[in-house]
């Protein structure tokens, strides 16, 4: 893996201290919408998991919702055998409006805030990107991608402007000497800890060029410190390539800093 090869969804440089970085405010309330608006000489939110908590999927199910996601799923799976093109707009009529609606009624205020703190990021030239964790897993790049077309509220998120939805380890460029990779919880279920993408990366990727200029993001952290909430797929990977950081959330009893495989790691979990 190149640095030359680095994406550039930004146009102004962003220093290192100049990123926030934060995770699990599991909602997001106005009290967390004004918590992040205060911080000063930010130009990049990094969001690492479980903040619209409301948007977790369960084995490719809205967890809520199965009836009306399943319903869906047969919608869409009979569109990629046929082709016909009227089904997507029956899929989205049927299942996606609706499941949209239960969820933006249910969560109005929150997403309220979410879409206002959007919107002030935007005038304000900063941007988000985001990793999901398992509690909001339904906006992790593979889920995203292929569904927010037919899920209306997935859509106005996917479009804001200020939002920036990297693939599963892309490689983004923050400035000259700083870089970031990360990796996105797909499901909230147990597998949520299992990354088949790291132990590939792991098995066949000799190196990645000067990895202690790039920050790891992931919402799970590694095992040495969290042994039954972390993953021994972070860990191995961290062992394996020595980044710069490790920033993660998902444990809520603790938030600093500490050292896993002699990278720099810290827990960002909201303290409310």
């Amino acid at each position: 893996m190149l640095l030359e090869n680095a994406s550039e969804p930004f146009i102004e440089r962003i220093e290192e201290d100049e990123i926030f970085y934060f995770s699990d405010s599991e909602g997001f309330s106005t009290k967390v919408k004004k918590f992040l608006l205060s911080q000063k000489k930010v130009k990049l939110f990094i969001f690492c998991g479980d903040i619209l908590s409301f948007l977790s999927v369960d084995n490719d199910f809205f967890k809520v919702y199965k009836n009306y996601w399943g319903v869906f799923k047969t919608f869409y799976n009979y569109y990629k055998i046929s082709k016909r093109k009227n089904v997507p707009e029956i899929a989205k009529s049927s299942v996606g409006d609706k499941v949209s609606k239960i969820i933006e009624k249910e969560n109005k205020d929150d997403l309220k805030n979410f879409f206002e703190f959007a919107k002030e990021c935007k005038k304000k030239k900063i941007k988000i990107i985001y990793f999901s964790g398992n509690h909001d897993s339904a906006l992790s790049y593979d889920f995203l991608m292929p569904n927010y077309s037919y899920i209306p509220l997935l859509s106005k998120i996917y479009h804001l402007d200020s939002l920036y939805f990297p693939r599963d380890l892309e490689l983004i460029k923050i400035n000259q000497e700083l870089f970031m990779i990360g990796i996105h919880t797909k499901s909230d279920t147990s597998e949520c800890r299992n990354f088949p993408e790291l132990n590939y990366y792991i098995n066949t990727l000799e190196s990645i060029e000067k990895p202690e200029q790039i920050i790891f993001i992931s919402h799970i952290p590694g095992i040495s410190k969290f042994s039954k909430l972390g993953s021994k797929d972070i860990s191995n990977f961290k062992r394996k390539f020595k980044f710069k950081y490790h920033y993660h959330g998902h444990c809520k009893d603790y938030y600093g800093e500490y050292l896993e495989e002699n990278v720099k790691t810290k827990s960002v979990h909201y303290k409310d």
